[in-house]
């Protein structure tokens, strides 16, 4: 088993955190395009919102718990679900700000400072959210490999 300690990893399993996150991203918005042109049904925006990061936390606590071989510790873990939940809100934003763009583009008018704002609003609390949840689900997914041995 690997011993990594905040001295050796400030914040481990970010890297693996945010493979699985974008990832996941990736595969729900495939899965809504899908399911859209397929079935003429798209997933609820609260369940594309949310699902990323809890799949993401629940995947880096089962590896950290199978890696380490122990939960982590409670300041790392908020450590680490604080960071993955800035991250997510920074990505939320870029992706906000690029449609925002678009469709100031097509559109042919400035997007107004009121439509800025709202997304990042929308993306400070959904990242607040995320951090929130991130905590929940990497203690569970941590638990839940424990278990498994």
């Amino acid at each position: 088993m690997t011993t990594i300690t905040p001295k050796t990893a400030r914040t481990p399993f970010l890297g693996h955190y945010l493979l699985v996150l974008i990832l996941a991203m990736v595969g729900l918005m495939a899965l809504d395009v899908a399911m859209g042109s397929l079935l003429a049904f798209d997933l609820p925006p609260g369940a594309v919102a949310i699902i990323p990061p809890m799949l993401a936390a629940l995947l880096t606590g089962n590896r950290w718990a199978n890696k380490i071989g122990v939960a982590p510790e409670a300041r790392a873990a908020w450590r680490l679900a604080l960071v993955g939940g800035a991250l997510y809100g920074a990505i939320q934003l870029g992706i906000g700000f690029f449609g925002l763009a678009t469709y100031s583009a097509a559109v042919g008018e400035p997007a107004g400072m009121q439509a800025m704002v709202i997304i990042l609003a929308f993306s400070l609390v959904l990242a607040i959210v995320a951090g929130l949840v991130n905590r929940w689900f990497i203690g569970m997914g941590a638990r839940g490999a424990l278990k498994g041995r």
